[in-house]
Parts: C-alpha cells; structure tokens; sequence
C-alpha cells in the first residue's frame, strides 16, 4: 500500500439487541516515519436536564494519544467552537448550557501538536442529556466479568446519573487502592476489572479474580451519601 491516510468504516451491533448498533471510522496513516502520531478519540458522556452545566470528570483529552501514550495538556492545542448547547473548556472538560432539553448533542474539536502546530487530529464529542429521575435508586452492582461478553464487563451503578460529584474508589483485601475515579458514568468512565489508582498494578492488566471493596462518595437531594460493600471480580 502506498504512503497515504486511509479510513475503513465499521459497525457494531449488541449481541442480545441486533437493533441497537453504532458506527464508527478507523484511519490508518501509512508512511516511512510516522513518529509523532497524533490521535483524538472520540467521546460520550451522558448527562440529565437537572445536573446541566459542567459535567463532572469529562475531559476529551482523556482517551487522546500522541505515538500510543496519553496526551498531557502542555502535549496539544486543543482548540473547539462552542454550539447553542455544548462548549469544550480549554482544560478539555465539557459543559451542557443549563436549560439544554433533553435529546442528543455533538461538538467537533482539534488538537495540534504543541511542538509541530501542523500534527493535528478532530474529534466529536457526543454528550446524551436525558430527563432526570431524582427517584430512581441509586445501587452499585456486585459482580464484574470483564470478559466482553456484553453482560457485567463493568462495574453497573443503577441511577448513576442522580450520584452527583462522585468519586469511586476499589480496593484489594489487602488495602491497597486499585481504581480512584470521579464522574463514574457507565458510559466511558467505569471499572471495567483493570487497575487505576495512583499506586497499584500496571493500568493494562486485569486485576485477579475475588473479592474488592469499594466505597461511592455521591451528592443526592442536596446531602453527602457514601455507599460501600463488597464486588465480586470474575472472568
């Protein structure tokens, strides 16, 4: 194949529901040096017509690489046009204009390579804004199979989108922290069975099977909730 920027279209389907499907481009560049390989990913998040405004933990630099490694924010200039209802912040987090009804929102952004202004990459962001439900139950599932068998790959939260300013931490039987997280969303910020916390296993690898704790720290119906107990983790 001769040195170009090609593009192949793809679409996956849900296993148990033929009839929920999503798309999706892979862009393949091919050249003699192709050191510096700047790639922006695109991003969901979901959020409800009352929690509009900032959503908390979104950042579209997050699944961003320049050469495979995560971007740092001094790595790219990350540059955006804001909509009627979605504005990407210079630090990458996102905002939802308060009084955004409900339905389905996307906003393009690019980054360039601070060190070579002409290495740059789009992506879009699609932000879901669903009509809130302050009485649905909020409830960490107990089980997760990270086997990609599209049931429990990760850890469930039921009513997550009511847990305001969250933040999840999982830990070991022997103490030591494997997941710190905030803005959990069961959408692109979960624990899907690997480790990520400051100081633990190497992010990449699946944690063994067995027992974790976990402790939810959320705000609902303006107080300070904090939920723990204990996960199976599986394969």
């Amino acid at each position: 194949t001769a040195d170009g920027t090609y593009t192949i279209d793809y679409t996956i389907c849900e296993a148990a529901n033929t009839d929920n499907c999503d798309s999706g481009t892979v862009t393949i560049q091919v050249g003699p040096d192709m050191d510096n390989v700047l790639d922006a990913v695109d991003d969901v998040y979901t959020t409800d017509t009352d929690n509009t405004g900032l959503i908390i933990g979104s950042n579209v630099l997050d699944n961003d690489t320049l050469n495979g490694d995560p971007v740092a924010p001094t790595d790219v200039v990350l540059t955006s046009t804001p909509t009627a209802e979605l504005t990407i912040n210079e630090d990458g987090s996102v905002s939802v204009t308060p009084g955004t009804a409900d339905g389905t929102y996307t906003i393009s952004y690019s980054i360039c390579e601070a060190a070579n202004t002409e290495n740059c990459d789009t992506a879009t962001v699609t932000v879901i804004v669903e009509e809130g439900d302050d009485d649905e139950k909020i409830e960490v599932n107990q089980l997760v199979t990270p086997n990609s068998d599209g049931k429990n790959d990760f850890l469930f939260i039921r009513g997550v989108k009511n847990a305001h300013n969250n933040t999840m931490k999982i830990f070991n039987r022997w103490g030591v922290s494997v997941y710190e997280g905030k803005g959990y969303n069961n959408q692109n910020n979960v624990f899907d069975g690997r480790s990520k916390a400051r100081s633990t296993v190497t992010g990449n690898d699946y944690l063994p099977a067995g027992v974790y704790y976990y402790i939810f720290q959320y705000e609902n119906n303006q107080q300070n909730i904090t939920d723990s107990g204990y996960i199976y983790v599986s394969k």
